[in-house]
């Protein structure tokens, strides 16, 4: 699947989100409704080698290195609330996307930080990620897609690192200034 455009609405996005887990197989239920009563984009349930793993995906439009101001803190931090709220209702980590990118990304810390490194490296620890698509035009044919949390890929579509990173693939929980990591996958019976 190639996407070299911006998205710019959040049908699109949707759209986008409903031919990448056809692809990786993902099993969705899109407008999966929280116990609270609101909605999130799209439930997602991955089954491999006797466990599940589950996790949300929550749509936006522009978000995409072709904007020349780059995407916009404000809404970001909007996008943040939502998602962080979307994750505690869950349990679960929930990744905002679709951001394309032009080339490789994985967030990394220095001095100075791009507003979707700093998303990424600050929600994450709130269990709020990325859905990343890493576009080669037009060198590549071809797009890989992942999932990003606290800077690391918990999953990769394409090259030496497919699948999942399982070590990554928790949720972490706070007492104070403790904090620990959990498993999300959960054994099938």
């Amino acid at each position: 699947m190639s996407i070299i455009k911006a998205i710019a609405t959040e049908a699109e996005a949707s759209e986008v989100i409903r031919g990448l887990a056809l692809e990786a197989e993902w099993v969705y239920e899109e407008q999966y409704k929280l116990p609270n009563g609101k909605k999130i984009d799209f439930l997602v349930s991955v089954e491999g080698e006797g466990e599940l793993l589950q996790f949300g995906i929550e749509c936006k439009p522009q978000l995409h290195t072709a904007y020349e101001r780059g995407t916009n803190v404000t809404k970001l931090a909007s996008y943040f609330e939502q998602c962080a709220a979307y994750a505690r209702e869950l349990n679960l980590p929930v990744f905002l996307g679709p951001y394309v990118i032009e080339g490789a990304w994985t967030p990394s810390g220095g001095i100075r930080l791009d507003s979707m490194d700093a998303f990424n490296l600050f929600a994450g620890r709130v269990n709020v990620g990325t859905l990343a698509c890493s576009t080669y035009p037009p060198y590549h044919h071809y797009d890989f897609w992942a999932l990003v949390l606290r800077g690391k890929r918990m999953w990769r579509s394409e090259g030496h690192k497919a699948g999942y990173n399982t070590d990554v693939a928790t949720m972490v929980t706070s007492q104070g200034a403790k904090k620990e990591r959990e498993s999300i996958l959960v054994p099938l019976s």
